[in-house]
Order: structure tokens, then sequence, then C-alpha cells
């Protein structure tokens, strides 16, 4: 008997503890999107080309031209 007393009290429990949350699903506020923030004013810059650069392994690489560079991130 006792032992059925204590499965119900722990089905119980566990019951309890995968109930809904206050917070409803969808309205959270977890994320910080960039449409939340204005993005900062920057001018726009020239390049200052031929710029060279030697990565680790030794290799030097020279950049003479700005026009095929994409930029993915703007802000």
């Amino acid at each position: 008997m006792l032992r059925r007393v204590m499965m119900c009290s722990l089905l119980v429990v566990i019951a309890t503890a995968c109930g809904s949350a206050d917070e409803p699903v969808g309205e959270s506020s977890r994320f910080i999107l960039s449409q939340d923030y204005p993005l900062p004013i920057v001018e726009r810059d020239e390049p200052m080309l031929p710029a060279s650069v030697t990565d680790a392994s030794g290799t030097s690489v020279t950049v003479t031209d700005a026009s095929r560079i994409v930029v993915l991130n703007q802000a």
C-alpha cells in the first residue's frame, strides 16, 4: 500500500512539473533583432589600395581592386 501511495505521489509531482508556463509560447523576447535598434551612420570609406597581407601559412596576398569584395555585414 505504501508503495502505491509513493508511486501516485511521484506521478502527481511529475505531472505538476510538466505543466504549462505562465509565459505564452511565441511571445518571449529571447532574441534581440537588428531592427530593434537603429544602425550607426557611417561615412563611406574609400579603400587604401594596394593592401597586402600574409596568412599563417606564409602565403602573401595583395588586393589591388575592391570591386569584387562583397560586404556580408554592413552594421
